[in-house]
């Protein structure tokens, strides 16, 4: 697991992108892959998918995406969190995929914890059954091309814009190791 303490311009953006390299084996307890602004949870009760979860004052919103486990996927996120009537956009390995609204978010978005967390929760009260690269978080919106550009390479530092985070590890199936933290700004 990596828990990391947010500078005040990554939290509450209005809208973002999140990037993530993942294996994943199984669902592990409630695993979390990325929890933040909005939570990428691998046990969501409906197999072969992961949820996507975010918190609103007048009730929080759900959203379901297919994925295959065993192998290495190129996940990137991307949520405009200025109305509850958006839903996240969803890419995996270079392919917009379709997201399921399984409970609609009503209110408005509530305030970033304090903490981001990659993998596991501390204490092991949610264990994410995989291997995580990296996760790369930005504050902006990623078109379209330039999520093609980051599946054909996505271990490049990539930095047109400002304000993104990016934890970098060795990518194995049995394990992987925190190496570097960049991007931090």
């Amino acid at each position: 697991k990596v828990s990391y303490t947010p500078k005040p311009l990554q939290k509450d953006l209005p809208q973002f992108s999140v990037e993530i390299l993942m294996y994943m084996r199984g669902y592990g307890t409630f695993g979390t892959f990325f929890e933040g602004r909005i939570a990428c949870l691998t046990d969501s009760g409906i197999p072969n998918k992961f949820r996507i979860y975010a918190g609103w004052s007048g009730g929080d919103g759900y959203w379901d995406v297919p994925i295959t486990l065993n192998q290495w996927n190129h996940i990137v996120i991307t949520y405009n969190t200025s109305s509850s009537s958006n839903n996240p956009l969803v890419w995996i390995n270079g392919v917009s995929i379709t997201v399921t609204r399984s409970v609609g978010p009503s209110g408005s978005k509530n305030a970033d914890g304090s903490t981001f967390l990659i993998g596991n929760f501390p204490g092991g009260t949610r264990a994410f059954e995989g291997n995580i690269c990296f996760a790369r978080l930005r504050n902006y919106l990623l078109s379209a091309g330039e999520i093609a550009q980051l599946y054909a390479d996505p271990f490049q530092i990539y930095n047109k814009r400002n304000g993104w985070l990016s934890y970098y590890t060795a990518p194995t199936t049995t394990g992987s190791r925190l190496l570097t933290l960049v991007g931090v700004g």
